[in-house]
């Protein structure tokens, strides 16, 4: 019996261990996310970004469930306008499922990702895993220049001169 509580112990003692590392880890990470953020903030001179009034502020649920509902009944995309009407503006935040989104339906943020700022904003493999089975590779799971150029230019998205400037860039 003895020796079974010590394995015990020593088992506690490890994840213990293990969970204390953990913790710090994501401490420091938020803390280092957080200073990058709040410098491009300043730089780019963002305004303040609304959030979505979440019933679950930590995980997010509210959301996911009722985006599940809206999937199922065919409406999901009339319930992503209902949203962006009863925010203020034309940017906001959410959370899924414990994941900080950023949505915008604003032309000069859109421009600014697809396009002229493009290098600034990353692709997570999260959303290239979810979305390569269902559209395959182009500009929704791509993560080049090159790709933001040949999908800008082959769609008209921006006026020439915008396509041209880009061009330039790549």
């Amino acid at each position: 019996m003895a020796a079974l509580l010590k394995n015990e112990s020593a088992s506690f003692a490890a994840a213990a261990t293990f969970g204390a590392i953990f913790i710090f880890y994501q401490l420091v990470k938020y803390v280092i996310q957080y200073q990058r953020r709040s410098a491009i903030i300043r730089n780019k001179g963002c305004k303040p970004l609304r959030s979505y009034p979440h019933k679950d502020p930590i995980l997010g649920l509210d959301l996911f469930f009722l985006n599940v509902g809206l999937v199922k009944s065919g409406k999901f995309l009339p319930g992503v306008r209902e949203r962006f009407e009863k925010i203020p503006g034309w940017t906001y935040s959410q959370l899924l499922l414990g994941t900080k989104l950023i949505n915008t339906v604003e032309p000069e943020n859109i421009k600014a990702i697809l396009a002229t700022q493009f290098k600034d904003f990353g692709m997570p493999s999260t959303r290239t895993d979810a979305v390569v089975p269902v559209f395959g590779h182009g500009i929704f799971t791509e993560d080049s220049m090159v790709s933001s150029y040949n999908f800008v230019s082959q769609n008209n998205i921006l006026p020439t001169r915008e396509a041209i400037k880009l061009r330039k860039k790549c």
